[in-house]
């Protein structure tokens, strides 16, 4: 064989492994991306869930502030009551701790 046939070899045969590495990155990066895409349809579906549990928790701090409300005016009128009733009878032992 001459000379010339060994490099043309040589330089096929170098050719054929960069073609090959890149075919490699190139599945590798084939592989990252369709775990990237996987990964973000996992976050969108969890951030929509957080957002449905976030809403959920907003109202029911919205119905847990009137509840709160009520109660407070019941409490105040529970109040009213009793110092009402202390007016009317000081001396009396039952409402004293209220």
């Amino acid at each position: 064989m001459s000379l010339e046939s060994e490099i043309n070899k040589h330089i096929i045969h170098k050719l054929e492994q960069e073609r090959d590495m890149y075919k490699r990155n190139w599945d590798k990066t084939l592989k990252e991306r369709d775990t990237l895409i996987d990964d973000i349809a996992v976050l969108r579906a969890n951030n929509e869930k957080l957002e449905w549990t976030l809403k959920n928790r907003d109202d029911e701090k919205d119905w847990l502030e009137r509840e709160n409300e009520k109660y407070i005016k019941l409490l105040k009128e529970f109040n009213n009551l009793i110092n009402y009733k202390l007016a009317i009878h000081p001396g009396s032992d039952v409402y004293m701790y209220y």
